[in-house]
């Protein structure tokens, strides 16, 4: 006994048989604020340079600053990281 199959559109595939579409290349995310940062860092530069507006911190602030990025990086280190770091301390301090 024979069957007959209609034949799908040229271009039309039965979905068993179908190929796994390569994922699109997954575009850099760009920072939205970039312009204002940029624009504001360039403001400032050009104050500060031509004497017109000093920017002072409180030292205290600037210590609170200092000790937040230092703990944020600090938090990062691994085992890893610190067993290579001390294995290489010694030709560092020797090198000074």
């Amino acid at each position: 006994m024979r069957v007959d199959v209609p034949a799908l559109p040229a271009g039309r595939h039965c979905h068993l048989f179908r190929r796994a579409e390569p994922k699109p290349e997954r575009r850099k995310r760009r920072n939205p604020h970039f312009g204002q940062v940029a624009a504001i860092s360039v403001h400032c530069v050009a104050l500060r340079s031509t004497g017109l507006v000093a920017i002072e911190l409180p030292r205290r602030l600037l210590g609170l600053y200092y000790a937040q990025v230092g703990w944020r990086i600090g938090l990062r280190f691994t085992p890893a990281i610190l067993r290579g770091s001390a294995r290489v301390l010694p030709r560092v301090l020797a090198g000074i």
